[in-house]
């Protein structure tokens, strides 16, 4: 008494497509860069920072803008601030390549 062809088939199916999965996931996440924005409200003394309640990494080399448009250090920034940051996802997780905080009045 073996087991079924059909049963066989979809086992066998699942198998494949957690394989392919697992194969193309590191593509899918070493993709690149992604840009996102939100409300900075905390920066920690380990170079990390919390944007709408997630925390994310802040890269040594990162470039960080103020509201008019310099670059100044991340204690640089006023607390809380709307900013628009771009992160990549890294074995160490979401680190920060670029912030910039949002400008007084923004432009029409």
């Amino acid at each position: 008494m073996g087991v079924p062809k059909r049963i066989l088939f979809r086992f066998l199916l699942v198998i494949f497509v957690g394989f392919m999965v697992c194969l193309t996931s590191g593509d899918v996440l070493a993709a690149g860069k992604v840009r996102a924005e939100g409300m900075l409200t905390s920066i920690e003394g380990n170079r990390s920072v919390v944007i709408d309640k997630k925390g994310y990494e802040v890269s040594p080399t990162a470039r960080i803008i103020d509201r008019k448009g310099r670059r100044v250090s991340l204690h640089g920034l006023s607390l809380p601030t709307r900013v628009s940051f771009e992160y990549e996802y890294t074995q160490k997780g979401f680190v920060i390549k670029l912030l910039e905080e949002y400008p007084e009045i923004v432009p029409k």
